[in-house]
């Protein structure tokens, strides 16, 4: 599945020249290392893409992108959650080396273990050490939840086969058009969703992302 893996990022770099789209297939899909000539040609025009500038707008003095985890349905905002928006950031493959975003995002999380944010969380008291162990909970719940329990992992095995085989033509991903986000808030790369193109960049960004998430965990089984 590895090699399957790899030729199907390989083929997503060839068909999508977009350089946010190919920074993340050599950065997070192929790891090349962050300091690789590839990825430091590459870097500027990701620093300069519609999808870092729209984290860079919409993040507030605090560092956030509004309440942490409890969406306040009284302000109209283009990420409902800081956390959403972290997730955002970390998905297209953003690291605290890049901009000031994650840096600034991570002052933000900070306040809360130290007690200091005046932020509250579901509209309760003041937000403490709680909030570190509820983003904790989520990152590791959303990056290590893959390998757990024989009968769940066999499920993910099969599962994972089966994208695999769900290619098109060309070796890569399209589940037709959408009327609603399917990866939930922001997980796709294209500004605009309803084009062909796009579309099948979109899926199979996602379906990679899945996928090299399981073989990580599954390194043994995967080499």
């Amino acid at each position: 599945m590895r090699e399957a893996f790899r030729k199907a990022a390989l083929r997503l770099y060839e068909y999508c020249a977009y350089p946010a789209a190919r920074y993340k297939i050599l950065f997070r899909f192929l790891d090349t290392p962050y300091e690789d000539k590839a990825l430091r040609e590459l870097r500027p025009a990701f620093h300069a893409s519609d999808l870092v500038e729209e984290l860079c707008q919409e993040q507030d003095y605090n560092g956030g992108w509004g309440p942490l985890q409890s969406k306040d349905y009284s302000v109209k905002a283009r990420f409902p959650t800081s956390m959403t928006a972290i997730s955002r950031c970390l998905y297209i493959g953003l690291t605290i080396e890049d901009r000031d975003l994650l840096l600034r995002a991570y002052e933000y999380l900070e306040d809360f273990l130290k007690g200091t944010s005046r932020e509250k969380l579901y509209k309760g008291g003041p937000v403490g050490p709680h909030a570190v162990r509820v983003v904790a909970e989520t990152a590791r719940s959303a990056a290590a939840g893959v390998g757990r329990g024989n009968a769940a992992a066999s499920r993910r095995t099969r599962g994972a086969a089966r994208l695999v085989l769900g290619q098109n033509a060309g070796g890569l991903w399209d589940w037709d058009p959408q009327t609603k986000d399917p990866w939930g808030y922001f997980g796709y790369f294209s500004t605009n969703r309803n084009y062909k193109h796009n579309r099948i960049v979109d899926c199979s960004m996602e379906v990679l992302n899945f996928l090299k998430t399981y073989i990580d965990h599954n390194k043994e089984t995967h080499k």
